[in-house]
């Protein structure tokens, strides 16, 4: 399980600091702990040396910042240190406070209490109540989830087994968070399949499409802009996130296409699935998976060509993984891919695939899925470069909208049915079983060359 921790923005001293989380009966003891100490000392014990106490108590690395080349100066800048690191530890541990804990040992208010009020405070202030549970918390839950992905995302069995692998581990609290790399080409299912997964895992998806994020300070659109900048006060895209809930997964999608700074502020993420916003909050996404997209390579490698004098048979991800991962190597830095817990390759969609595509993607529309149908939607809808993507936008363009137009002009099917049937001719497609329109309209025949 990886260490968690919480990153603060301490601003006295301009730097970030790592804080050491505890779980909710871990806190309570040290609730205790603290106010025992409080308790025993004597009558002349200072604020300043309780301070010291909490922050040495909770920093990750506290001696870090005590280390002076001026002996003489040593007590007063420790002094200053200590404030400054105090006044940011409060803002995770607010509880914790001096006062409070004076007030608990004088009044006996009860921990719990105490807890629950800073934390109706804090849900004033985000004007909703976090929800930290995710959705999948039993092996028949991912059973469900599994049955989802595959109903829903054609032809990526083995993606979504490996995708499910990482949820196990989440689910057994060997792994708090996950981060995947989903590779492949465009249109065979990886935005999909994360979409799928987000409404299945925690009911929360969000997408970030890293193409606009191509710029030096754009990372700010995610955490919010810095002091100084137009829009510091305002509220982050993560920060309402966040609010919301610990449980999302989070799409990057095209991650190649960000810029080198967007990837220093995903180390973090990355290392205990939590961040710091401008205003110095901690954001925590502890229970989150995050998915990062490409197709970094793929063309470069050539996968889904004929081999050259051996038949038939496509080049596939099995032939070229490893030159595939070689361009990844070189396109983004170590420290981002060695927090990346599992690379997941998608497979280049067959015939069958995009037949079952077409049929997934008519599931909605009042038609009957003929065989003659499905060919001319795979064969007329460029699937070769935009892969499945295409097809639902062929669909949309050139199929439904014919219905629409027999719904409003209210031209139902003849016969006993409710499903409209399609022919083609000529290359043209046109619905065969409504009455004749006399002024064309209806019955408008489309016409798409192969």
């Amino acid at each position: 399980m990886k260490n968690k921790c919480f990153k603060l923005f301490c601003k006295d001293l301009d730097e970030i600091i790592s804080v050491k989380s505890y779980k909710q009966e871990e806190e309570t003891n040290l609730f205790e702990e603290f106010k025992s100490h409080l308790s025993d000392v004597k009558p002349a014990y200072s604020v300043n040396d309780y301070k010291k106490y909490l922050v040495d108590s909770l920093l990750v690395d506290p001696s870090s910042y005590y280390t002076f080349l001026d002996k003489e100066v040593e007590e007063e800048l420790t002094k200053e240190i200590v404030n400054a690191l105090y006044s940011t530890v409060i803002e995770a541990y607010p509880h914790f406070e001096f006062e409070f804990i004076c007030n608990e040992i004088n009044n006996g208010i009860a921990f719990d209490q105490m807890r629950s009020f800073f934390k109706k405070q804090a849900e004033t202030l985000i004007g909703t109540q976090p929800q930290e549970k995710k959705g999948i918390t039993s092996f028949a839950d991912i059973v469900k989830l599994a049955n989802e992905l595959n109903k829903n995302v054609i032809g990526q069995e083995e993606a979504a087994e490996k995708t499910l692998d990482a949820i196990k581990l989440m689910v057994a609290n060997i792994d708090s968070f996950s981060s995947l790399f989903y590779i492949g080409p465009t249109g065979v299912g990886k935005t999909k399949l994360a979409k799928v997964l987000g409404k299945g895992y925690s009911g929360n998806f969000l997408k970030v499409n890293c193409g606009e994020y191509s710029s030096a300070h754009d990372y700010a659109k995610l955490i919010g802009a810095p002091p100084g900048y137009v829009g510091h006060s305002d509220s982050s895209l993560l920060g309402e996130k966040a609010a919301i809930s610990n449980s999302w997964v989070i799409l990057f999608d095209e991650i190649e296409k960000a810029n080198s700074k967007f990837y220093d502020f995903l180390l973090s993420l990355l290392d205990d699935g939590t961040c710091t916003d401008n205003l110095g909050n901690v954001l925590d996404f502890s229970q989150s998976i995050f998915i990062f997209t490409t197709n970094e390579g793929i063309q470069a490698n050539r996968l889904g060509e004929t081999r050259v004098g051996f038949g038939k048979d496509p080049i596939t991800y099995e032939d070229n993984k490893d030159e595939i991962m070689k361009s990844i190597k070189k396109s983004f830095n170590p420290e981002f891919l060695n927090r990346i817990d599992h690379f997941i390759f998608f497979n280049q969609l067959k015939d069958d695939d995009l037949s079952k595509i077409v049929k997934l993607e008519m599931n909605h529309l009042p038609i009957r899925k003929t065989k003659p149908l499905i060919s001319y939607i795979i064969r007329n809808s460029n699937h070769q470069e935009y892969g499945a993507r295409n097809i639902s936008k062929f669909i949309k363009n050139n199929i439904a909208t014919k219905i629409a137009d027999a719904i409003l002009k209210k031209k139902v099917p003849i016969g006993n049915t409710k499903y409209y049937t399609f022919s083609i001719k000529n290359k043209e497609v046109y619905i065969s079983n409504i009455e004749e329109d006399t002024d064309g309209w209806t019955n408008q025949k489309t016409s798409q060359h192969s």
